[in-house]
């Protein structure tokens, strides 16, 4: 579409925007556009919609703008069940269907797989939709903001480091949700102690009572972190809290440390520096589907890796499925291989679950020279993906199934590339939508030999 010149944005200066007709939707979850041979990212549009979007950005034949107003919407937009939106950036796509956000991390995962995993004739499961779009995320960052004299917590603006303020979120946990505004004001209440604060953590478990607080400061008060914990309790929205203090790395804490998950019949404990998967009923969904297709393995592996194991999300429930095998847990995080540790003895699996405290390339050099091929292969890599060196060590042990579980298209389709020149053949790809309103995606694939 020609770009149209707009009208004056202030006395004496012309705003710079145009009209947009947007092409599709790209890794990151902004619509793309043209003008002339410039490609033009624009967040919050739906294919088919014509915008008028202002620049905010120019990086050589690329740019980013911003929505100034909608001329011409898809049938698939909808209006956002929250007030904040779009001036926070937590929730990108709640402004669209949730059918139309489906078929987006559908078309970008078929996308990734054929232009960086040259596997463009995969056939991918129709994506499983979370339970409920609202009231998923268990675990949360917030921003904080003191640039005026009291404490703010919110999220990012999109594409910005500025803090949009809010009181409660409703993608987020009931628990969570109604923490957020009586957790501001105590802390304003004794702002003094909190000049240190930088970051907020919410983490709520689906079997403990009572959700987390993290405190990121670069120096504490004991006394203020007390107050607050007390003061919580008194407004009505007990929590434990936890203040992490960068300065001499000390930790003060009021209540406990960890929250507990259930997947089946195994109750699992996270503290917060471990990471844990934010949506809890699709994970538990997620681990069914891999505990199925374990169980209908034959002959049955007798002995199992699970690189970036966590807190055992993936290592326990296959050791479980497996009464006969040996699983091995590679994680180098140590809060969440103490908690790891700590979940095999309560489910009473420690004789025959083991959890290295390591790099996946050191824990597979390690395991590699202690001798046994594993049978199967099980990882779940952060957004970065596996290392060249993890998929070619894997590769070389040679097990007859492998496991990857990702939370990003991209690094998922360079590593499978990888995995498929070694020999591997990709037998199924099932997305999981774990992320609502976002343009994240998870992704089980399974490969075999």
């Amino acid at each position: 579409m020609r770009p149209k010149r707009a009208a004056k944005a202030g006395p004496g200066r012309a705003a710079v925007f145009h009209a947009y007709e947007i092409e599709k939707i790209v890794p990151g979850g902004a619509g793309l556009a043209r003008m002339g041979t410039d490609t033009v990212f624009i967040p919050g549009t739906l294919p088919g919609e014509v915008v008028e979007a202002r620049i905010v950005q120019r990086k050589k034949d690329v740019s980013f703008a911003r929505v100034e107003r909608i001329v011409s919407s898809s049938p698939d937009r909808i209006v956002p069940a929250c007030p904040e939106h779009p001036d926070c950036g937590g929730c990108p796509w709640i402004s669209f269907s949730p059918a139309a956000q489906i078929r987006a991390k559908e078309a970008l995962l078929k996308e990734a797989l054929a232009r960086t995993g040259g596997l463009a004739d995969l056939s991918i499961d129709p994506a499983v939709p979370a339970p409920d779009p609202f009231g998923w995320r268990a675990r949360a960052r917030l921003n904080v903001d003191r640039t005026r004299k009291e404490i703010r917590l919110g999220f990012h603006r999109e594409g910005t480091r500025v803090v949009h303020p809010i009181r409660r979120c409703p993608v987020l946990v009931p628990a969570l949700s109604g923490l957020i505004a009586p957790l501001a004001d105590a802390l304003n209440a004794d702002a003094g102690r909190f000049a240190g604060l930088t970051e907020v953590q919410l983490q709520a478990g689906d079997a403990s009572p009572l959700p987390l607080v993290a405190l990121d400061m670069d120096w504490a008060d004991p006394g203020g972190v007390k107050r607050l914990h007390q003061a919580l309790g008194r407004m009505g929205t007990p929590a434990h809290v936890v203040a992490r203090v960068r300065k001499g790395r000390k930790r003060i804490v009021f209540g406990e440390e960890t929250v507990r998950y259930r997947i089946g019949d195994l109750v699992l404990q996270a503290s917060d520096e471990a990471f844990t998967q934010s949506n809890q009923e699709m994970n538990v969904k997620l681990v069914e589907e891999v505990t199925r297709f374990i169980r209908g393995l034959r002959p049955e592996p007798e002995r199992v890796f699970d690189l970036y194991t966590g807190i055992g999300n993936f290592a326990l429930p296959a050791a479980r499925t497996l009464p006969e095998s040996r699983v091995f847990g590679v994680e180098e995080n140590p809060a969440a291989v103490r908690d790891a540790r700590a979940n095999a003895d309560a489910a009473g699996m420690s004789g025959r679950v083991k959890f290295l405290e390591e790099s996946a390339e050191r824990g597979l050099e390690l395991l590699g020279g202690a001798g046994g091929k594993p049978d199967l292969v099980i990882l779940d890599p952060p957004r970065t993906g596996a290392s060249r060196e993890v998929v070619k060590r894997i590769a070389g042990f040679g097990p007859p199934a492998i496991l990857y579980v990702s939370c990003d298209p991209a690094t998922l389709a360079r590593d499978l590339r990888l995995l498929v020149s070694e020999g591997y053949r990709v037998e199924r790809i099932a997305p999981f939508d774990f992320f609502p309103q976002t343009p994240h995606v998870e992704t089980l694939t399974i490969l075999r030999r």
